[in-house]
């Protein structure tokens, strides 16, 4: 799973870091709720040294989207607990995470780290171009973290922790600690300080585009999808089937659990995805609606047909069925969109009711009290309105 690797250093031996504290515990739980729903892992240490920050490296080196060091830094070195580390041997090693997305060097002066960091083909950075007060710096990190988990992208996040970074610089001049071991020569506290820079990819900008992982399957199986698991859940318990998804959907007719199944199955990679709200879902949705209706009406035919041809006489359908039956199956035949045929539906059940014939399939006795329900008839007739104007959706952003 996408993992966030998230090292605080904090070296007793330098001038240690009063806020390092409050950024781990702030970053913690601007994560949490996003982490709960196992959108991705966070692998925090709130007191990082070297050996294990290599291992940590090591073992998740597949998974690492982002990474994270908060600490004294310098151009060319990182302060853990157990010592200063060379900026050149952590980005070797994390030229070897494949998905690594974001590298966050939240210390002072560390921009000459850049480049080792882009030759490796990480995507993106965020350095800072000279010291940078210990208060200021948690205040940027909570709030760039807290944005990304409202799913902004790191562009937008980045602005949004710099403009409330710069509203916080209400320090004392004689408690200001900087996250440098020493001020360099030729540096000014005054500098701009965090950069965001990045390595372009096919002619697009990776930091407007990219957001933390979501995990589909579990957001959508707990929102969209809350009805269609239901209803999988209530056929398994009324009919005594396997309740496993797959086994349900194969005893429906394919043109009905084609689109069911792709509604609640999540694709992985590029393509479409139907399982979360958007324009490709609702036209699956519409897909799979009008599938279910038409089952039904063409099951109602047959029925009736085998009854008319068992009495010798067509009479078994009224004469308004008769025309909706020619409408729908004669007009239609010249129109390239096939429509649904609720109406004919309400007919055919109607008509098996004042001819006192039970339903083949018994659910659909008591179908046309449903249908008529007011909260049901407003959703069905919303969906036929979107039938009507299906080829809208194609413009629709």
């Amino acid at each position: 799973m996408s993992t966030l690797l998230l090292a605080f250093a904090n070296n007793e031996r330098e001038r240690s870091l009063k806020t390092l504290k409050d950024e781990y515990d702030g970053v913690s739980d601007a994560l949490r709720e996003r982490e709960a729903r196992k959108d991705f892992v966070v692998k925090s240490d709130p007191i990082a040294n070297r050996e294990k920050i290599i291992k940590d490296i090591r073992a998740n080196q597949d998974d690492i989207c982002l990474f994270l060091f908060s600490g004294h830094a310098g151009r060319d070195k990182l302060l853990f607990a157990d010592g200063a580390s060379s900026s050149d041997g952590l980005a070797d090693l994390l030229g070897h995470c494949p998905q690594l997305v974001l590298v966050l060097l939240n210390g002072c002066s560390t921009a000459e780290q850049v480049k080792a960091l882009l030759y490796k083909n990480i995507p993106i950075v965020i350095a800072t171009s000279s010291p940078v007060d210990d208060r200021k710096a948690t205040v940027f990190s909570k709030a760039f973290f807290r944005e990304l988990s409202l799913d902004k992208s790191i562009s937008e996040a980045f602005d949004l922790a710099l403009e409330e970074s710069n509203m916080n610089t209400s320090y004392q001049k004689n408690e200001k600690i900087s996250r440098g071991f020493l001020i360099e020569r030729g540096e000014k506290e005054d500098a701009p300080l965090w950069g965001l820079y990045y390595n372009q990819q096919d002619g697009k900008v990776p930091m407007d585009n990219w957001r933390l992982p979501k995990n589909t399957s579990v957001t959508n199986q707990n929102s969209v999808n809350d009805e269609l698991t239901a209803s999988l859940e209530a056929i398994s318990e009324e009919y005594n089937v396997d309740p496993s998804r797959e086994k349900m959907l194969a005893l429906l007719p394919y043109l009905v659990s084609e689109p069911i199944r792709k509604l609640l199955t999540p694709k992985e990679g590029a393509g479409v995805f139907y399982d979360a709200p958007s324009k490709d879902r609702f036209k699956m949705l519409l897909f799979a609606y009008r599938a279910i209706i038409n089952l039904a009406t063409y099951s109602l035919l047959a029925q009736l047909w085998d009854e008319g041809l068992n009495k010798g006489s067509n009479s078994v359908l009224s004469e308004e069925c008769q025309k909706l039956f020619k409408t729908n199956f004669i007009t239609n035949q010249e129109s390239t969109k096939i429509q649904s045929n609720l109406d004919l539906l309400k007919l055919l059940l109607k008509v098996m009711r004042e001819e006192k014939l039970s339903c083949f399939m018994i659910e659909m006795n008591e179908l046309l009290e449903t249908l008529n329900e007011a909260d049901t008839k407003n959703a069905l007739d919303d969906l036929e309105l979107k039938l009507r104007k299906e080829d809208e959706l194609s413009t629709v952003s």
